[in-house]
């Protein structure tokens, strides 16, 4: 059924997927195999935007309990390691922060940051460039850990599922 879809002059038939949401939807379902996580859409997180629609939402809430959060936020792009301006992108720094201001009033937030995809063969050399002693000070709230995290993507399966499992745990935090 899939085949006859579209055109049957046409060279190609396709379907369009968002694969910035699919990674999203990926790392989400990862980490929830670890830590409980915060609905994506829940309505008491939502952030306005000037208008009813499309307003936004951290992509991972992750709920240590005891009102903790930690809010991450899931970019389907490389980190940048080269060029005049390396690390975070300035418009996604903007982001996080514009998460932290709205949720620090209600929700202790006790660590925040972004999530990225890597090659398997480049994470170490990524993880020795990013710095893990970063924190962030908003409102009141002082030293809130701010984390690089690269998820690990091999071409071998049986690997992945090592890597998914390990990449969930790097979110524990101590009680």
């Amino acid at each position: 059924e899939f085949l006859s879809f579209g055109d049957r002059e046409s060279e190609f038939s396709a379907f369009v997927f968002d694969i910035s949401l699919l990674f999203e939807h990926h790392i989400r379902k990862v980490i929830k195999n670890t830590l409980p996580l915060h609905p994506k859409n829940k309505q008491e997180f939502e952030i306005p935007n000037g208008i009813t629609t499309n307003k936004i939402f951290p992509d991972v809430i992750i709920d240590y309990g005891n009102n903790k959060i930690g809010i991450y936020d899931v970019k389907y792009k490389y980190f940048q390691t080269e060029g005049k301006l390396k690390g975070v992108r300035r418009e996604d720094k903007f982001q996080l922060i514009t998460y932290l201001a709205y949720y620090c009033s209600e929700y202790e937030v006790i660590n925040c940051g972004f999530i990225y995809p890597c090659r398997e063969k480049e994470y170490s050399e990524l993880t020795n460039i990013v710095s893990e002693e970063q924190y962030i000070k908003i409102g009141s709230q002082e030293n809130i850990p701010f984390k690089i995290k690269f998820y690990k993507v091999s071409n071998d399966m049986n690997i992945q599922y090592q890597f998914d499992e390990m990449f969930g745990k790097q979110f524990l935090v101590s009680k």
